[in-house]
C-alpha cells in the first residue's frame, strides 16, 4: 500500500522507516515552511501536521524540529 523509505548510514538504519508523507513534511520543513503552511499545502489539519512532526522528532531522536531536519539531511532523507 505505502512505500516505506529507510536510509542506511554504515550499518545503522532508521527504524521505523519513513512514509512518503513524512518525507514531504521533512522537505518542506527544510525549506523553512511553517507547520500551518505545510498543513495547508498537504491538505491536512494543523494538528495532524504537528503530530507527524512530533513523531519525526521521536524517530530521529531529536530534541527539536531543527535538529530533526539536520539529522534527516545528514542521513539522506532530504535532498
Amino acid at each position: 500500500m505505502y512505500k516505506l523509505y529507510s536510509s542506511q548510514i554504515g550499518e545503522k538504519m532508521l527504524n521505523p522507516p519513513l512514509m512518503p508523507l513524512e518525507i514531504k513534511i521533512l522537505n518542506q520543513l527544510a525549506q523553512g515552511y511553517t507547520q500551518l503552511k505545510i498543513a495547508k499545502d498537504l491538505n491536512m489539519t494543523y494538528n495532524q501536521c504537528i503530530g507527524i512532526t512530533k513523531n519525526l522528532r521521536k524517530k530521529f531522536k531529536a530534541e527539536n524540529t531543527t535538529v530533526c531536519v539536520v539529522r534527516a539531511y545528514n542521513q539522506g532523507f532530504i535532498k
